[in-house]
């Protein structure tokens, strides 16, 4: 994924959603930041006492810190974030997807240890997806370390959060931890605000921001298990979701689709969600792939959902291609960086419908169902 996430080649919803997540990070860390510099102001009292020109110059940083504190509290009562594009997603299916995808690429070795039931929180797939492939790289003990991951259930209290200096309230939460075997831990367990220090350089700082603002956004945190020098590990805490899942029968199929996107990230967690509404999905690289494999299987595939910006060959240029093989071809156009009116000459030629990425799962489930009947 690329280090600028507000970058122009994203969709504007999409750079919305990342510069909240973005600003909800950076407003932790002042908070963080203000309530170190009140904490060896309280210091620099005892330090100065008798000494009135001091006293003075300290009364007016003070006053500077209290305005500064204003305004960040101003700024954050203004911001606000429409969980609209939230919807009851299971992390077991989630985490089991990614670290499928990071073991294919090789950045690191994961070995997860999944929960026996489901595991649903409120959430958005594609932000909470970025934030738990991205995060590991935070762990740095050999180049290419082998990570244990676990998924639990916890009920904690106020005093657990309290301690830790987190935002948090008793509840009950779900707890992911990553943990570096390779790293000699102090079992010291903080604010991920407190570790900023050791982070490594191969993420920058204000990638780390964002990725924070991604679980602040899913009104969760970040605790860190430090060792003398790095960050051992890290346990990311999310609400359980309060609400039931209700399975939708009307969303599921036993259809085959082929699913063409050169993005593989998401993807292993996106095959894993359809597979559980019961349908078979093939996985293409690119446009090439895609109708080549359409080719060797024709009658056996039952919907495409066609990425429009690809290497090789692009969506356009494959389902014209498709077209020539079938003419009755199913094909669900989608794309992260083209909108729809870009599309519009394939959805003439007979695409049956266009997702604009990000999007939810139900969303995609339904478009699914509205094609294959």
């Amino acid at each position: 994924m690329s280090e600028n996430f507000l970058n122009d080649g994203i969709p504007d919803d999409e750079r919305l959603l990342n510069c909240l997540a973005f600003l909800r990070g950076a407003f932790a860390e002042m908070n963080y930041y203000q309530e170190q510099i009140s904490a060896y102001q309280n210091l620099l009292e005892v330090e100065i006492e008798d000494n009135p020109t001091a006293e003075g110059y300290l009364e007016k940083c003070q006053k500077i810190i209290n305005s500064s504190q204003d305004l960040i509290n101003s700024l954050q009562s203004e911001l606000t974030f429409e969980q609209t594009s939230f919807e009851n997603l299971d992390l077991n299916l989630m985490i089991t997807g990614i670290a499928t995808r990071i073991n294919k690429i090789g950045i690191t070795k994961i070995d997860f240890s999944s929960m026996d039931e489901s595991a649903f929180i409120n959430g958005n797939l594609f932000m909470l997806q970025e934030a738990l492939f991205e995060l590991p790289r935070l762990l740095k003990g050999e180049d290419n370390p082998s990570l244990n991951v676990s998924l639990e259930k916890i009920t904690l209290d106020d005093s657990f959060f309290f301690t830790k200096k987190s935002h948090l309230k008793a509840g009950d939460y779900y707890c992911i931890s990553f943990i570096d075997e390779t790293v000699e831990s102090t079992d010291a367990i903080k604010s991920i605000l407190a570790s900023l220090e050791n982070a490594p350089q191969t993420m920058p700082k204000s990638k780390i921001t964002f990725l924070y603002g991604l679980i602040l956004q899913h009104n969760g945190d970040i605790l860190t298990l430090d060792s003398d020098e790095n960050i051992a590990g890290f346990k990311i805490y999310l609400p359980i979701s309060k609400g039931q899942r209700i399975r939708n029968t009307e969303s599921e199929g036993n259809e085959t689709i082929l699913l063409v996107d050169d993005e593989g990230i998401i993807w292993d967690v996106v095959i894993d969600m359809l597979q559980e509404l019961g349908y078979t999905v093939v996985l293409a690289e690119n446009g090439k792939d895609c109708v080549q494999i359409y080719k060797e299987n024709l009658g056996q595939i039952d919907l495409v959902l066609l990425d429009m910006v690809m290497p090789e060959m692009n969506g356009r240029e494959a389902f014209m291609a498709l077209k020539e093989l079938d003419e009755n071809v199913n094909v669900l156009l989608q794309s992260g960086y083209m909108a729809q009116d870009d599309a519009q000459d394939v959805l003439d030629a007979g695409a049956a419908g266009f997702l604009q990425k990000p999007y939810r799962m139900n969303d995609l489930a339904i478009a699914i169902r509205s094609v294959l009947g």
